[in-house]
């Protein structure tokens, strides 16, 4: 059937209605194993393999059919399985996860539904076929189920593979924050200048790690030069060692030019001293292994002079 090879094996009882299939006919499919019931009124074809995406396909279809008002209700893959679909998550414990709009919620065994209250065209596409909400729509979901850790990886994964923008996410935040008072830390973190803001507060996090460690201070935000002139400011420098810190906040800047830039600068950092480098994910779920790293690299190193 045409209908079921275009939607990943998933026919509705509608869909097979309407192209002319009698009630019996697929009572007769169901029991001669051709088809496959996998919610009510929602069936696989028995030649399409089981996969991860034809739950989602009739997560949704079996969605569909549960009428809002007189008309079939919007629902699309949202939340953790959105990002799986975008690949910006692995999809091999992804459990099918849906938004539909509506007040009444359908119950769909092995599904989690959420009711959404404005699901805009703006906010969907199609991936595989399968609808699902955008990288955009997916970040603004996220923000209010996600800790502050691995939502800040999320933001950095989604941008970095291009799945969303950072311009675009910030201006449908500012839309959407109005009743969603968790998505003021989207807005923070991707609104102009951000980036800097964030960035310090990862310097003064790591600041207060060091002075816990029983660590020097370095000096912080400095100015490094070498024979060729200015190479950048460095997050942390410990200039008796010497030794520099850079601290990996959002990693946004992914343009090949870009990424050339920081690998000369990282290449002339080391021509002049002992370089360690620490992503966000380092400084908050391993403040242990970034505190090691650092004493190996300080030891030895004389003590810094008293002013």
């Amino acid at each position: 059937m045409a209908i079921a090879a275009a939607n990943h094996g998933i026919v509705s009882r509608e869909q097979a209605l309407e192209v002319g299939l009698t009630p019996p006919a697929i009572h007769g499919l169901l029991v001669s194993g051709e088809w496959v019931e996998m919610h009510g009124g929602t069936y696989r074809m028995g030649s399409t393999e089981p996969s991860w995406k034809t739950r989602l396909m009739a997560a949704v279809r079996a969605a569909e059919r549960c009428p809002k008002g007189g008309r079939n209700r919007t629902v699309v893959v949202s939340h953790q399985a959105a990002a799986a679909l975008h690949g910006v998550r692995p999809h091999d414990s992804a459990l099918p996860e849906i938004s539909v709009d509506g007040r009444t919620l359908p119950k769909l065994k092995g599904v989690k539904v959420h009711r959404s209250t404005g699901l805009d065209d703006c906010d969907i596409q199609l991936v595989h076929g399968i609808p699902v909400t955008n990288g955009v729509r997916m970040l603004i979901d996220l923000a209010g189920v996600l800790p502050d850790t691995k939502f800040v990886v999320l933001l950095d994964d989604t941008i970095c593979a291009r799945v969303a923008s950072r311009r675009r996410t910030y201006k449908r935040a500012l839309e959407l924050r109005p009743g969603r008072p968790h998505v003021a830390r989207l807005v923070a973190l991707t609104e102009p200048g951000a980036e800097g803001t964030f960035r310090s507060w990862l310097e003064r996090t790591t600041s207060e790690g060091v002075t816990a460690a029983g660590l020097p201070q370095p000096r912080w935000n400095v100015r490094i030069h070498d024979g060729r002139g200015l190479i950048g400011v460095v997050d942390a420098y410990w200039d008796w060692v010497p030794l520099i810190m850079e601290l990996e906040g959002l990693r946004f800047h992914t343009q090949p030019a870009e990424r050339q830039r920081d690998a000369e600068r990282f290449n002339r950092l080391t021509d002049l001293a002992r370089v360690r480098r620490f992503t966000y994910r380092d400084v908050m779920d391993r403040p242990d292994y970034v505190m090691a790293a650092l004493r190996e690299a300080l030891a030895g190193a004389p003590a810094p002079e008293a002013k």
